[in-house]
């Protein structure tokens, strides 16, 4: 584990001149670093004393919404901060395309992991991570949604921008980020909200549609000046209202999940699409960015300035587009398209039932990094090659969906045996 990480939660650029004298108390950072930070620091907080009729006004008007949050949730985990000046670990996926091939092996190992405790929102990279029968501990716990009731929840189906809100765990708190319109300044605007379902206790619950369920589901406390902010960011337009929910209730999952008659209980979810677990096969991306290259990109469709956001570059097509919980190297592509059920977590193996492929709809279109959504690809492409199930005619599969049979705990490195195997036929109903 590593040392608690220093997560800015700045709303005002003056702030960062805090951040600078926390780094040089609390964290091992580079001189070089720390000037910059400084630098920055100085030139921001100037800058802002024209927002101000006196200087007295922006201590008390500005100062005291500085804030801070120790993240320490695993070594990699991904943070946000004003400038991007953030002490992190590298990517357990940073090097997704610079090798020309993966080999094959008999060993299938766990490359990297995820949760996204805001369903669409950008997820959290981890090393390690503890999981239930319901998923990875804090994943899709929380939803936005749009009222007045009936609530129905939003994703970057609709709202690509919801790629750039960014999430980070302090504690029992959940604080929540995104863009400010500071400029060249980057100004990210955040709230915070309690984590665990115990501190919702005694708060106001209402309905919110997540697909065909309805979960009653506990209100969270935002100030509302807070989410029209968001909102407008998100260009949600008209007399809808933004909520934020946190699970009360869980979902119970059928279809292709296994039966109460054979576990002793039903499957459950929170606010995850369909199953509580997908996990990714990095062969079977690097083939679809290989496929993508061979296209010629888009055959001449779309304009370039668009391909550049959307971040298609050469075909190159990022594991996290697809929004996996687990990503896993090692096999060929495609090869876990058969599996039914695996092991994994270390010494105390887990089984995890592999319940149905993965179908996707448009969502990996959006570059998780810009939210700029693409016109076509990689949906076009997925389409014409991955319409593999027959069960789900028409639509392209990626990825599998798991369901946990016991507790445990995984982390990245760890082995994944494939117990049984077997022909999959997705139920839509």
């Amino acid at each position: 584990m590593s040392a608690p990480l220093l997560t800015p939660a700045v709303e005002h650029p003056a702030s960062l001149l805090a951040l600078f004298i926390a780094s040089s108390k609390d964290i091992q950072a580079s001189q070089h670093q720390l000037l910059i930070l400084l630098i920055t620091a100085v030139v921001t907080s100037l800058s802002v004393f024209r927002y101000f009729k006196t200087p007295g006004s922006l201590f008390t008007q500005y100062l005291p919404f500085t804030r801070y949050s120790i993240t320490s949730i695993a070594a990699n985990e991904s943070t946000s901060s004003a400038l991007d000046l953030v002490f992190t670990g590298t990517s357990n996926l940073s090097d997704q395309h610079t090798y020309t091939s993966l080999p094959t092996s008999d060993t299938i190992k766990i490359k990297s992991l995820f949760i996204y405790p805001i369903k669409s929102c950008r997820g959290i990279e981890l090393n390690s991570t503890s999981f239930t029968r319901t998923g990875l501990q804090h994943d899709r716990q929380f939803v936005f949604a749009l009222g007045p009731a009936p609530y129905s929840f939003i994703t970057q189906r609709t709202h690509p921008k919801m790629a750039l809100i960014t999430t980070s765990i302090s504690g029992d708190q959940l604080t929540i980020s995104w863009p400010g319109n500071y400029g060249r300044f980057n100004h990210r605007t955040t709230f915070s909200v309690p984590l665990d379902a115990a501190a919702y206790k005694h708060a106001e619950k209402a309905e919110v549609k997540v697909w065909r369920d309805m979960p009653t589901s506990y209100i969270c406390p935002v100030l509302k000046g807070k989410l029209d902010a968001l909102a407008s960011f998100l260009g949600v337009k008209g007399p809808e209202e933004l909520v934020l929910f946190r699970v009360a209730e869980e979902r119970e999952v059928f279809r292709c999940a296994p039966k109460k008659e054979q576990l002793g209980w039903q499957p459950k979810v929170g606010f995850q699409d369909s199953y509580p677990v997908s996990i990714m096969n990095l062969a079977s991306v690097r083939h679809v960015s290989e496929q993508l290259a061979g296209e010629g990109v888009l055959r001449g469709e779309g304009d370039k300035d668009k391909d550049k956001d959307a971040g298609i570059k050469d075909g190159e097509i990022e594991v996290q587009r697809f929004r996996p919980n687990v990503v896993f190297e090692g096999p060929g592509a495609f090869e876990e398209d058969c599996w039914k059920e695996i092991s994994l977590g270390g010494p105390d193996e887990a089984r995890w039932n592999v319940s149905c492929r993965t179908t996707r709809c448009k969502l990996p279109n959006t570059n998780q990094e810009t939210g700029e959504k693409h016109p076509v690809q990689p949906d076009r492409l997925l389409r014409s090659y991955r319409c593999v199930d027959e069960g789900a005619k028409g639509t392209a599969c990626l990825g599998m969906m798991c369901v946990p049979l016991v507790e445990g705990r995984i982390k990245v490195g760890d082995e994944i045996r494939v117990g049984k195997r077997g022909e999959h036929f997705f139920l839509r109903t």
